[in-house]
């Protein structure tokens, strides 16, 4: 199997999401060898259960901005971390959501990105230091201790990706008949079991 699964979550004490407000944006990113160069970045926001393009320009709502800042800054981590690794990324599709309180206020955020390497397999080290580097995201450190804070991330091999030869941009992707692993289970793993 040529593929892991890591996630965090950082939970502060409960709180009332009665009247909370949500914010879901969704990303698909090629990238180029060797340096992982984004080639191609499409992002979409929900609006009122609708996927629509998300532009960025003068007239885009402020906390919009900040919620998209929050989740490129995640994946920006995640492609300059699997550069350093020596990991070459063909594609990355990632799904990010905000809750806040009525008053705007984060109460929570949640990523999850599935990368698709292009020329090689990951091995546990490696994994491990892309994901302990994505907790240290400026955007995600300055969210406060108050913020509940998950993140997933599956690094699929080579031989995991999907047989398309280029993804349609924000088309979900499904890998079936695999198993995703966990934190738990990642750490029992020899790396000949990869």
């Amino acid at each position: 199997m040529n593929f892991q699964s890591f996630s965090w979550t950082q939970q502060p004490k409960t709180q009332s999401l009665s009247t909370a407000r949500t914010f879901r944006f969704r990303l698909n990113s090629t990238h180029l060898d060797p340096n992982n160069t984004i080639s191609t970045l499409h992002v979409e926001h929900n609006v009122d259960k609708v996927w629509k393009p998300f532009h960025l320009d003068a007239h885009t709502p402020g906390f919009q901005i900040f919620v998209y800042s929050c989740f490129v800054c995640q994946h920006t981590y995640l492609h300059m971390n699997a550069t350093e690794q020596g990991l070459n990324l063909a594609f990355v599709n990632g799904t990010f959501q905000l809750t806040t309180a009525q008053n705007w206020q984060v109460l929570s955020v949640e990523a999850d990105f599935d990368a698709y390497l292009s020329a090689n397999n990951a091995d546990i080290e490696q994994r491990n230091y892309v994901i302990s580097r994505m907790k240290d995201c400026p955007v995600s450190r300055n969210l406060g201790k108050d913020v509940t804070k998950k993140t997933r991330l599956t690094i699929h091999g080579l031989h995991d990706r999907p047989k398309v030869p280029q993804p349609h941009p924000l088309r979900s992707l499904q890998v079936y008949g695999q198993q995703r692993l966990t934190n738990s289970t990642l750490m029992s793993l020899n790396s000949s079991d990869l």
